[in-house]
């Protein structure tokens, strides 16, 4: 299984890289073996998603690599808090490609390999595959539709629909990229007080509806014995019956049933809990 996407590329030099990326960021980043990968997440003060990204050293530089949509946003984060540090923007690539090659693999290798322009290693992030950067301009076209069936029933967000600074990394499913034994780093104490007390405002789930869904719709609920429609979600992604939404943590069990409004008419869905 092979899917390809569009990428951003910020390259970084300066003896204070790692140290910058490890204070605003939720895993541990420093330190970083050279011809080694991590995989971590920017959030705003509000311990909200700026974006998913991967940190590559190259020894003398550094490439970050974000999301397509947010590669702008993610380079005005950085300037942000580049003041004393020396850290230099050497230069940000758009629409770069990258392919994701599904394999099992018994364990991952985290070195990678750069030659003739082309990065590849191994990486599990959401599943076990190869990952190939293209450093020169090519023509391609991105995996859409295909990685959306495939994400949506694997629980993988993506941006904007779901990386986005109305959703913290607790709501959907990045706890493993998130360190709680390190030092401060932007939004850590909002983390770390949601995973402490165990109150998660709100979480990714899965669900199907024969009706056609649009994202951004709302979700509604009942309880037994009241037939009122209380709002509590919406919608973040939703292909050939099968969606993503984001629901209060409060309102879910399985007595409850859920609905999306629909031009006033409530229709019923299936959430896998």
């Amino acid at each position: 299984m092979h899917f390809t996407f569009s990428k951003g590329l910020i390259k970084l030099s300066g003896k204070d890289v790692l140290d910058l990326l490890n204070r605003l960021s939720t895993n541990v980043v420093n330190p970083l073996e050279v011809n080694n990968y991590v995989n971590t997440v920017l959030l705003n003060e509000k311990g909200r998603i700026v974006d998913i990204v991967t940190i590559l050293n190259f020894r003398n530089y550094f490439y970050l690599l974000t999301s397509g949509i947010y590669l702008n946003k993610v380079k005005d984060y950085l300037d942000k808090y580049i003041i004393m540090d020396d850290v230099i923007i050497d230069e940000i690539k758009s629409n770069v490609k990258v392919d994701w090659i599904k394999k099992d693999i018994a364990s991952v290798n985290t070195e990678f390999n750069n030659e003739n322009n082309l990065i590849t290693y191994f990486d599990n992030l959401f599943f076990d595959k190869e990952v190939k950067i293209y450093l020169q301009e090519t023509d391609f076209t991105e995996s859409n539709s295909e990685y959306d069936k495939f994400r949506i029933e694997r629980l993988i967000p993506v941006a904007p629909n779901e990386i986005n600074e109305e959703i913290n990394p607790l709501e959907c499913g990045l706890k493993d990229l998130i360190s709680f034994t390190k030092g401060c780093y932007i939004g850590q104490e909002v983390i770390a007080r949601l995973d402490s007390q165990g109150k998660i405002p709100k979480q990714m789930k899965k669900f199907y509806s024969d009706e056609q869904i649009n994202n951004g719709d709302k979700i509604f609920y009942t309880q037994e014995g009241n037939e009122e429609f209380k709002e509590c979600g919406f919608v973040s992604s939703f292909i050939e019956n099968t969606g993503l939404m984001f629901i209060r943590s409060v309102t879910l069990n399985n007595i409850n049933q859920y609905f999306i409004n629909k031009n006033n008419n409530f229709i019923k869905i299936k959430i896998t809990l």
